[in-house]
């Protein structure tokens, strides 16, 4: 589900003319273990009351980045790739991180326990 969710983001990107997100398994990796979190937890929120924000998460996984942002989705059964993205685009802040052009890479979070809770990560990485 992690990888087709990455293929609706990026055919919603292509459609606007954006360049295609690039997978990262660091990146995937924090976003996996917010998801975990707040599963195990039971909480919903950027902010992971022990790991902290997006930023720290980041850091901690050994992502080096010079923008990023997250989006989170929670629903309280099992929901697909199309029904998790379609809900992104119809909330302007959502789409606004989905659709932002200098993001280049991210990775998605998934964890279905009964409900499906979902964090997908995009950051701007370092020109090197």
């Amino acid at each position: 589900m992690e990888r087709q969710i990455l293929e609706e983001v990026n055919r919603e990107r292509r459609s606007r003319g954006l360049n295609k997100l690039e997978w990262d398994d660091r990146v995937a990796g924090a976003a996996r273990n917010h998801s975990r979190n707040m599963a195990r937890r039971k909480f919903f929120s950027h902010e992971d009351p022990v790991a902290g924000d997006m930023r720290k998460r980041l850091r901690a996984a050994g992502v080096e980045w010079t923008a990023c942002a997250e989006n989170l989705y929670e629903e309280s059964r099992v929901a697909s790739a199309r029904s998790v993205v379609r809900a992104w685009m119809n909330s302007a802040g959502h789409r606004q991180n989905l659709l932002n052009g200098r993001y280049t890479h991210t990775g998605v979070g998934v964890r279905v326990e009964g409900r499906t809770i979902v964090t997908e990560l995009f950051v701007t990485k370092p020109h090197r």
